[in-house]
């Protein structure tokens, strides 16, 4: 807590010393209430269907086969995947710039684009709590937040769901997934996580929610521990996805 207290007074000084500017494309926002500038929030490609059925990459075949090239390999756990924004090189930058560049401030909006996504994607869905993938603590030391429980606290603001963050852990690091290929993705988060207490899952509905989908292997996981412990229906949302002609 007392390291949470000097790292914000510590932003805010620099803040002071160095005005913020706009993570997508570096416009100063001094004058402006959004960290991120209108110009990039223009600019932000939002993810149109048909879908997949069952990954949720965009496609052109609305009655094509059940798995597509995009699809997780093996064919993932979850029942339902949606993403809202394109993974392009704005996103990318404010993303970056929120997990590594301490600007938590970028939880606010970025949460506006998940619950966006809530009213588009699952408005008529009911889910009994909202899940944040979660962080190795050895991760959470070095990060000191997790990034989707950070948005899932204005998400739980503007629509009151029920977050838990203790359902499901991490028990081992896992390495960066960026150049590894499908099969490898799949054995480097196999037996990442684990529930903490079975009874809390057992015949619920859970929405798994992360800040970006590159190949989808992580939330198939995390929906695979849950779905191994009982739970009814499991289905995904993230801010942003990699997608074929923009990919991570």
């Amino acid at each position: 807590m007392i390291g949470h207290s000097i790292a914000s007074i510590s932003r805010a000084v620099l803040d002071l010393l160095y005005p913020p500017v706009c993570p997508g494309c570096g416009a100063d926002c001094s004058e402006e209430s959004d960290p991120i500038c209108s110009e990039c929030w223009h600019r932000l490609i939002y993810l149109r269907g048909p879908f997949c059925r069952t990954c949720g990459h965009p496609t052109t075949e609305i009655h094509g086969p059940a798995l597509c090239d995009n699809c997780p390999v093996p064919q993932p756990a979850f029942d339902r995947c949606r993403s809202v924004v394109q993974y392009c090189e704005i996103m990318k930058r404010i993303i970056h710039a929120y997990k590594f560049g301490g600007r938590r401030c970028l939880a606010k909006p970025l949460s506006r684009l998940l619950f966006w996504g809530c009213q588009r994607y699952y408005a008529g869905e009911r889910f009994d709590a909202i899940v944040p993938v979660p962080l190795h603590s050895a991760r959470l030391r070095e990060r000191e937040f997790n990034q989707a429980a950070e948005m899932l606290l204005h998400l739980k603001e503007k629509a009151g769901f029920t977050v838990e963050e203790s359902i499901v852990r991490r028990i081992r690091p896992t390495e960066p997934q960026s150049q590894m290929t499908g099969m490898e993705r799949h054995t480097n988060v196999a037996g990442a996580f684990e529930i903490v207490d079975a009874s809390k899952v057992r015949g619920r509905r859970f929405l798994i929610v992360d800040d970006v989908l590159t190949t989808g292997n992580t939330v198939s996981e995390v929906a695979q521990v849950l779905k191994n412990s009982g739970a009814q229906f499991v289905s995904v949302l993230t801010v942003a996805r990699a997608t074929a002609n923009h990919p991570s």
